[in-house]
């Protein structure tokens, strides 16, 4: 529940995710890596604490701050790659235009700072990527800075679409750094995806476990 004192900014940021159409989906927030990524990190997730609660004197609940009409990633699927690095994306979340663009980006993840730098990689709608850039203008950051953080987010981007057989074409380099060799874990995550090595997966939410039975508590 929101408490009394948080109430007021609750209900502030309920009409910004309405209006920028920023949800995003629950997911526990762990230490990212480095200050530049700590600030992209918290301008893609900075809605997650209020948007998975509810507030008594509003009624509103986190499905009710889902855009309408907007795309929502549910569940988990596994598939191949070939040796191209192209993987089915699941049926269930293929766009019904076959011209919708997805903003795939690399994404660190704490516990696997001391092997590699990037663990996974987030896949976003164009118009969530361009919301999460809107919060990042609205962050006041220092030319330099806010030069470094753009310079470390686009440059671990990519822009893709579904092709005609259904699958996504992962950059090869893409799928190096983030471990994707044979096997992909697609992870909906509400207003967005993740697509993770399965044992990579597998040993980061391990560690993530006591963070997400937390956030389960606090969610219902």
């Amino acid at each position: 529940m929101v408490t009394h004192r948080y109430e007021a900014a609750y209900c502030e940021q309920v009409g910004k995710l309405k209006k920028h159409e920023n949800y995003c989906s629950f997911r526990p927030l762990v230490e990212k890596r480095g200050v530049q990524w700590k600030i992209v990190t918290t301008l893609m997730s900075e809605s997650t604490n209020n948007a998975s609660e509810s507030s008594p004197s509003t009624g509103v609940s986190a499905s009710a701050l889902v855009p309408s009409g907007e795309q929502r990633f549910t569940w988990n699927f596994d598939h191949k790659l070939d040796g191209q690095k192209r993987v089915q994306f699941p049926a269930n979340w293929r766009p019904q235009d076959p011209e919708t663009k997805y903003m795939l980006v690399m994404m660190p993840h704490s516990h696997m700072q001391s092997e590699r730098e990037f663990a996974y990689v987030m896949g976003l709608t164009r118009r969530q990527f361009e919301a999460m850039l809107e919060r990042m203008d609205r962050q006041n950051l220092g030319n330099r800075q806010a030069g470094a953080v753009r310079r470390k987010l686009f440059h671990n981007t990519f822009e893709l679409s579904v092709d005609p057989a259904g699958r996504l074409c992962l950059p090869p380099k893409m799928a190096a750094q983030t471990g994707l060799d044979k096997e992909a874990h697609f992870v909906g995550a509400g207003t967005h995806f993740e697509i993770w090595d399965p044992a990579i997966f597998e040993k980061c939410t391990k560690a993530d476990d006591a963070l997400a039975a937390e956030g389960y508590e606090n969610m219902f």
